[in-house]
């Protein structure tokens, strides 16, 4: 996929990703608010920051080769 659309449209989206699951950690309410669902937000947010940060790695690591690893989204 980087190599058809370039690094940049690429990384882009993962990286606006990123900053936005960091933006909605920083608005989440607490536990008193909102009860069991907090930490359960906050895990699935983390998660969804982790796997960009894998993409973002998988993309860079891959770009240049024809073989694509199993993990990647595309």
């Amino acid at each position: 996929m980087a190599d058809i659309r370039g690094r940049r449209a690429v990384l882009l989206p993962i990286i606006l990703l990123m900053a936005g699951a960091t933006a909605a950690v920083g608005f989440l309410p607490g536990y008193a608010t909102i009860g069991i669902l907090a930490p359960i937000a906050l895990i699935v947010l983390r998660a969804g920051r982790a796997w960009q940060l894998v993409e973002s790695w998988v993309w860079q690591r891959y770009s240049s080769s024809n073989e694509r690893p199993a993990i990647s989204a595309a």
